[in-house]
């Protein structure tokens, strides 16, 4: 496979990112706090899909759109996301099961 250096790839368009620079941010969600650390992003055909693994929820699958990622900080190793129903298992937004 073809490699380059970090300093060699060509810069993105604002609030675009490599996977590269994804992979090992930790994720959080505004209600429950740590969710894991993004592992991997899975391209489908309508959206990105990040992959997040944790203790708590085990592996988590986010739909990587406005409405559920509110911010990505690379460089302070954080995504803030919003998560909508039905992407963790059921319980209360405070963590209670």
């Amino acid at each position: 496979p073809l490699q380059v250096t970090e300093a060699e790839v060509q810069p993105l368009p604002e609030d675009c990112y490599y996977v590269f620079q994804l992979r090992g941010l930790a994720v959080y969600d505004q209600q429950r706090g740590l969710l894991g650390t993004l592992s991997d992003v899975l391209h489908t055909g309508a959206n990105d899909v990040y992959v997040v693994r944790g203790e708590r929820y085990g592996e988590v699958l986010i739909p990587a759109i406005r409405d559920v990622v509110l911010e990505i900080d690379v460089a302070g190793g954080r995504v803030q996301v919003r998560l909508l129903p039905g992407l963790l298992p059921e319980e209360d937004a405070d963590g209670a099961g």
